[in-house]
């Protein structure tokens, strides 16, 4: 690749992400295959950029186009229709609820003491029987973000995403030294999964993702307190980054400080609502024990004991949870992928697997980079090859094709990555 396209890329990735609003406007049954197509090849730029980065030994100006072309793609992406998922619209009717009221962990949109919400809010897409599930901080963003009223309400809330999402990225290419550092992170700076869950989604995960880069940022300047307080912002906005506490409490200078910095926002942000009366943890039990998609392991045991999804659903989060602590049997890994590892073995054993799940695995990546994670990252989104049929009749019968991929893909990724550096040590 010549210097002057390399130098390009950061540009030509954050401006091909605005195509985004081309496809949000193209007639159902072609939506699908357009946005899997433009995620693709912009997944593959990305990886040229980093193969770039890792030889650009002397040439900077790559790594000062970087951070202001994500910064860019960012924010060009705040207007475009979150046509790929129908959760945000959930976010803001729970914000909706909340500010009129009402405990959006008791009362499901299609509830009669929401009767005068629904006249004047628009009610989510789906699920309208089912209560909130968010974690009490979340929900608090999402009230927040209400009080723009149904007009300016989702402006707010993407937003919010592309501003933290931007600090968050500005404060990983300020920590970045080396090349390979460059390389690791334009997975967080400009990888389609990134760019899209925050600015076509609008996923609160990219929240999640931003607190696990700025706390292992702190890791690494051994500041264990501010990495828990940070590591606490993340499980209060989402449980998932729960499983980097455990993974990394060992490693912790003082692991009870840390173990408290960890618990003292998610305690407080939960206690307080409860006492309250808020009827806590809402539908999170029914999430738990029946929601299932894009998982290739759960579905390939699902088909063969299509009965005995009660011994499954235990079995594989046994598994996840063991994986986890087998962290503690890795000394010589860097923090940031016992991090990583930790959250993909949970992405892997999960029964849902929806292709934003995958954002605080990848924020992680960002500093310990990962053939499997950037497979994982790469092609969950083809899963979306269903939005087109939902959009139009409501009618969810995803296809088998995308779990090959899931299932195969990454994993090949990481068996090659490993014999090339095998060759490579020879």
């Amino acid at each position: 690749m010549s210097s002057r396209v390399a130098r390009s890329l950061p540009w030509i990735i954050a401006v091909a992400s605005s195509l985004a609003y081309a496809v949000a406007r193209a007639p159902l049954g072609t939506r699908a295959p357009a946005y899997i197509a433009l995620h693709t090849g912009l997944a593959l730029a990305q990886l040229a950029l980093a193969r770039a980065l890792l030889d650009s030994n002397t040439d900077t100006r790559i790594q000062q186009r970087l951070l202001a072309a994500s910064v860019f793609a960012r924010v060009a992406l705040v207007a475009v229709d979150p046509f790929t998922t129908t959760d945000v619209g959930r976010y803001l009717w729970d914000g909706a609820a909340a500010l009129s009221g009402h405990d959006p962990y008791a009362h499901a949109p299609n509830a009669p003491a929401l009767a005068a919400l629904r006249e004047r809010w628009p009610l989510p897409a789906d699920h309208h029987d089912v209560v909130g599930c968010y974690p009490p901080l979340a929900e608090l963003l999402f009230a927040l973000c209400a009080l723009g009223g149904p007009s300016l309400s989702l402006w707010l809330w993407k937003l919010s995403l592309a501003v933290v999402s931007a600090l968050s990225a500005r404060s990983l290419a300020r920590a970045c030294e080396t090349p390979a550092q460059w390389a690791a992170a334009t997975l967080w700076l400009l990888h389609p999964l990134v760019l899209f869950e925050g600015g076509v989604g609008a996923h609160l995960d990219v929240l999640t993702g931003a607190a696990l880069i700025w706390a292992l940022l702190a890791i690494e300047r051994d500041r264990w307190g501010r990495a828990g307080l940070w590591l606490g912002v993340a499980v209060s906005l989402k449980l998932t980054p729960l499983i980097v506490c455990v993974a990394l409490w060992p490693r912790a200078r003082s692991r009870w400080r840390f173990l408290l910095a960890c618990a003292l926002l998610p305690l407080l942000t939960i206690a307080l609502p409860w006492a309250l009366g808020l009827a806590l943890p809402g539908s999170l039990p029914l999430v738990a024990t029946h929601w299932n998609f894009g998982a290739p392991l759960w579905t390939a045991l699902y088909t063969r004991w299509p009965t005995s999804d009660a011994v499954i659903r235990p079995a594989l989060s046994a598994l996840g949870a063991l994986w986890v602590l087998a962290q503690w049997l890795r000394p010589r890994a860097s923090h940031s992928a016992i991090a990583r590892d930790a959250l993909l073995g949970y992405a892997v054993t999960n029964p849902t697997l929806y292709p934003w799940y995958v954002l605080p695995s990848l924020a992680c990546a960002a500093r310990a980079p990962s053939a499997f994670a950037w497979g994982l990252a790469t092609v969950t989104p083809f899963t979306y090859e269903v939005i087109d049929r939902y959009a139009l009749r409501r009618e969810w019968t995803p296809a088998r094709w995308p779990l090959w991929l899931t299932a195969i893909v990454p994993l090949a990724l990481a068996l090659a990555a490993w014999a090339h550096r095998r060759r490579q040590r020879a």
